[in-house]
């Protein structure tokens, strides 16, 4: 039994058949319109649910850089240090200046190079202190953004 079979048979008991044929024509028209909107709409679904999945495995990377690009409170010194000195510091000079040790400096430094904060620029001929650091890309970022420089 298709579902216009009901009509069909009540219009005939109540009404013409040409009322008849244009009521079930119409529930017809209207049906295949709701079943084609129906396909339409699984189908954007499915592309839906497709990039959704995709999107959360982009937040999840993106949680994830986050996270190891946090800075800590020893970092945000050495980057506070460097910001202020400008240019090419000593890991002696970035531990004077930020109130630290020297080797929390050092570890401060070797983490903020690791995130790519900072950069090292090798032996300084004009200084005997050896290795000097500066801001890279991502250190100068950061200290733009909170309004440090």
């Amino acid at each position: 039994m298709d579902i216009f079979e009901g009509v069909e048979k009540w219009i005939s008991e109540h009404g013409s058949a040409q009322v008849l044929r244009d009521h079930v024509n119409f529930l017809r028209d209207r049906f295949a319109h709701l079943e084609r909107e129906s396909a339409r709409l699984k189908k954007e679904n499915d592309s839906l649910r497709i990039q959704n999945a995709e999107l959360i495995g982009e937040n999840a990377a993106m949680k994830d850089m986050r996270q190891r690009d946090a800075v800590t409170g020893d970092e945000e010194a050495v980057l506070k240090a460097l910001t202020y000195a400008y240019n090419r510091v000593s890991a002696a000079e970035i531990a004077r200046i930020s109130k630290i040790s020297e080797i929390r400096a050092q570890h401060a430094l070797d983490e903020l190079s690791d995130k790519e904060f900072i950069v090292s620029s090798g032996i300084d001929p004009d200084s005997d202190e050896g290795t000097t650091y500066s801001l890279d890309r991502k250190g100068r970022a950061y200290v733009v953004e909170r309004g440090w420089a």
